[in-house]
């Protein structure tokens, strides 16, 4: 549940943060790690009363990692364009 998407968003944010760093692309900080996760958890409560709601039409998994995905691409090519100079 809750805890399984809570370390996953943490974990998938401490690998961002690591190919970051690697790469020499922008700058790495526990505070990205620390609200990135906090944006998983809240972003998870936030599915899990919208998907009580059968009102509004909202179900699945399918549904959030779609917006998760298109908000992940939008913060990449912010990142990307903002501190590596390619795009």
């Amino acid at each position: 549940g809750t805890m399984k998407v809570t370390l996953a968003a943490g974990a998938f944010s401490v690998l961002i943060e690591l190919l970051q760093y690697i790469c020499n692309a922008g700058s790495s900080d526990i505070d990205d790690i620390i609200l990135n996760t906090l944006g998983g958890f809240i972003g998870f409560l936030f599915y899990q009363w919208i998907s009580e709601r059968k009102h509004l039409k909202i179900r699945g998994y399918i549904q959030v990692i779609s917006l998760s995905v298109i908000m992940l691409s939008g913060g990449v090519f912010i990142a990307f364009r903002d501190y590596s100079g390619i795009l």
